[in-house]
C-alpha cells in the first residue's frame, strides 16, 4: 500500500492510492480506520491525532485526460471520529484537497509542482469540481490558488446566515463587512480580505490590532446567531 502523510493548510490527511484499498465500502472504510489506529483503540498507535484537524483520510484516484487538458484527479474525502471507529464521508474538507495535486505528483500522475501548472479535482463525496494551480512550488509542497469550477450537486454543504448566501455585519473598526457562513463538518466565516483592508491573507504583515479586534467583532455577531462557534477564514 502506497500513502503520504500530507499538510494542506491547517490540516493533515492520509492520503491514499484508490487502487490499494478495497472497492467495497465497509472493507475501504475498515482498512483506512486501521491505519488510524481502530483495532488497538489508542490514537498514539495510529496516524491520526487528538485534534480533528489531524484525522483525516484523503482517497485519490487518477482520471485518464483528454489528450489536451488538464490533469484530473478524483478524490473521496474522509473524517475520522474521535473514537476511531467511523469515517465520514458526507462533506468536504478544502484543506485536503489542496494536498491532492502534490499527492498526484507523487504518485507519477501529475507533472511536479511548478508555479503555473493547473490540476482538476473532482470531490467525489459532494459532486464539485474545483481548479487548483500552483502559485509557487517545492519538491514538498508550496502555495496553491484554488477556484470552484462548477457548484455542489448534492451533499449537506448549506448556507446559514437568514437562508442567505451573504450577510452584513456593521463592525466598529471595519465598518460593514459582507461575509458568507457555510457549514460542512465544521462552521465557517469567509471574508474577502480585501474587504478588510488586508489584500493578501497569505503574505506576512505587521500586526494590525484594528484588522484583529473587527475580525473578532465579526466572529463574536455571528456566533450569536449560530449553535456553535465559528471559525473565521480570510479568502482572496
Amino acid at each position: 500500500m502506497q500513502i503520504a502523510v500530507i499538510r494542506g493548510g491547517t490540516s493533515r490527511g492520509v492520503f491514499f492510492n484508490a487502487k490499494d484499498l478495497p472497492a467495497a465500502n465497509e472493507e475501504r472504510e475498515a482498512a483506512v480506520l486501521r491505519l488510524f489506529g481502530s483495532e488497538s483503540g489508542s490514537i498514539v498507535d495510529g496516524l491520526g491525532g487528538q485534534n480533528p484537524v489531524l484525522r483525516k483520510a484523503a482517497i485519490v484516484a487518477p482520471r485518464l485526460p483528454q489528450s489536451d487538458s488538464l490533469p484530473v484527479l478524483d478524490l473521496w474525502f474522509g473524517q475520522v471520529d474521535e473514537t476511531l471507529t467511523t469515517l465520514a464521508t458526507r462533506d468536504e474538507c478544502g484543506n485536503i484537497s489542496s494536498g491532492v495535486p502534490l499527492f498526484g505528483a507523487l504518485m507519477g500522475w501529475c507533472p511536479q509542482p511548478s508555479p503555473g501548472l493547473q490540476v482538476i479535482v473532482n470531490l467525489m463525496n459532494t459532486g464539485a469540481q474545483i481548479r487548483v494551480e500552483w502559485v509557487e512550488a517545492s519538491s514538498s509542497g508550496g502555495r496553491l490558488v484554488t477556484w470552484l469550477v462548477n457548484p455542489y450537486r448534492y451533499g449537506s454543504a448549506r448556507v446559514l446566515g437568514l437562508d442567505q448566501p451573504v450577510i452584513a455585519v456593521e463592525t466598529a473598526r471595519l465598518g460593514r463587512v459582507e461575509c458568507s457562513i457555510i457549514q460542512g463538518l465544521n462552521t465557517y466565516v469567509f471574508v474577502r480580505s480585501r474587504d478588510v483592508g488586508h489584500p493578501d491573507p497569505l503574505v506576512p504583515d505587521e500586526f494590525d490590532p484594528d484588522l484583529h479586534d473587527g475580525l473578532a467583532e465579526i466572529l463574536e455577531a455571528i456566533s450569536l446567531q449560530l449553535p456553535e462557534a465559528p471559525t473565521l477564514k480570510m479568502s482572496v
